[in-house]
């Protein structure tokens, strides 16, 4: 559970243009990497007849086999992250009003955590949980 959440939004317009903003950071959010302590030692790439990818933490602690309780793993995933921008324009077009919008949804995060995503955990353990998917949609909105 992080020490602080904190949230943002923003509104601003100017003649025929707007945007809105949405921002989120999470501050003191340490998380387990399952991911890493899993893939993170060189058994994964000879113990199992099949190789696998190794995760970059094996070149620095050369762990032989998976160390699945090391506090090794236990990373600051504190992040910044833009969860919403829309931009739209409004006018007009043979007497009808119209606006015509994009929206951003998970835009980007700003983290040093070296895991997939830094909330796609359950209870601060990151299990390779497919993180949340970054979503573009248009609109055009009508009025009569």
């Amino acid at each position: 559970m992080p020490k602080w959440i904190l949230g943002h939004s923003s509104y601003f317009n100017y003649k025929r243009f707007d945007v809105s903003l949405t921002l989120r950071a999470y501050l003191g959010n340490w998380v387990y990497n399952n991911v890493a302590s899993a893939n993170g030692a060189y058994q994964n790439l000879t113990g199992s007849g099949m190789p696998s990818n190794l995760h970059t933490s094996v070149l620095k602690t050369g762990f032989v086999v998976p160390q699945y309780y090391s506090d090794y793993f236990v990373e600051d995933a504190s992040f910044l992250r833009m969860d919403n921008i829309t931009l739209g324009y409004a006018g007009t077009y043979r007497g009808q009003q119209f606006r015509l919008f994009g929206t951003i949804q998970n835009a980007f995060t700003l983290t040093g955590y070296t895991g997939v995503d830094p909330t796609s955990g359950l209870n601060g353990i990151d299990n390779n949980i497919y993180p949340r998917a970054r979503t573009i949609s248009t609109g055009l909105d009508i009025r009569f």
